[in-house]
């Protein structure tokens, strides 16, 4: 290869890097967004399915609870410790009250929370939280 054909080769490929590094400016700034739209999605699914389900008799403290675990949502990206945390805490505080109810708006909050963990945690503070999570869902599912 020529020494002008890795010029252009390399011109070539710092363009598709400087591309590539605008489309993640693009969606970084979108990002906060996002968050909002995911957070009011998972919480507008919660508050449907407290409210449409029959069996569901204590509507209000469950309408607070799933409040309080979709709503973090909105701050997974710059706090995805502390979501995982209240997204647990809220859970918990469901099983303890009602053990046979299951709503599904739980797991998406829950996962998304972990998944956020996963992304954008320190390595430390994941790890931390595996072993919170793997003891949180011990004591909801025993």
């Amino acid at each position: 290869m020529s020494r002008g054909d890795s010029e252009r080769v390399a011109r070539g490929y710092l363009g598709w890097v400087a591309d590539m590094a605008a489309v993640g400016r693009r969606l970084a700034a979108t990002a906060p967004k996002a968050d909002w739209v995911l957070a009011a999605g998972v919480a507008v699914v919660a508050q449907v399915e407290t409210w449409a389900t029959a069996s569901y008799t204590a509507r209000l403290p469950m309408t607070l609870l799933a409040a309080a675990m979709t709503i973090p949502l909105v701050w997974r990206r710059r706090a995805p410790v502390a979501v995982l945390a209240l997204g647990l805490a809220a859970g918990l505080a469901f099983g303890s009250q009602w053990p046979a109810v299951e709503p599904i708006y739980q797991i998406f909050a829950l996962l998304i929370a972990c998944y956020s963990v996963g992304v954008y945690a320190r390595f430390r503070a994941g790890l931390i939280s595996v072993v919170v999570v793997v003891s949180g869902w011990t004591a909801l599912t025993s």
